[in-house]
């Protein structure tokens, strides 16, 4: 057949669910869960920088900026512990969202 994914929509709609199901229960609770927390502490090695890309991609709404330039991206994933941290602005709107989503991948 001649049919289209529409990426944009899906990705939105999935954002409203997991949106939707960390509003209902709260990034708090889910943050209770020991196996989730520990599964973190496991991953962050890749799981932190992912999740500060995240946030700055957020920010910059386009990957055509220096801070994803591969060249730097090392010298920028020293940002990621501030960027993801508990107390950050960004937490609960975009780190505990890519989190869930990731454990649950």
């Amino acid at each position: 057949g001649n049919w289209k994914i529409d990426h944009p929509r899906i990705l939105d709609e999935k954002r409203k669910i997991v949106e939707g199901i960390l509003t209902h229960v709260g990034v708090s609770k889910v943050f209770e869960d020991e196996d989730f927390v520990a599964w973190i502490k496991a991953n962050e090695g890749w799981l932190r920088p992912y999740a500060a890309f995240k946030v700055q991609l957020g920010k910059e709404k386009s990957v055509n900026n220096k801070w994803f330039d591969c060249t730097t991206w090392s010298k920028r994933a020293a940002e990621a512990p501030a960027l993801t941290a508990e107390s950050s602005p960004d937490f609960k709107s975009v780190v505990a969202p890519v989190y869930f989503v990731q454990y649950h991948l």
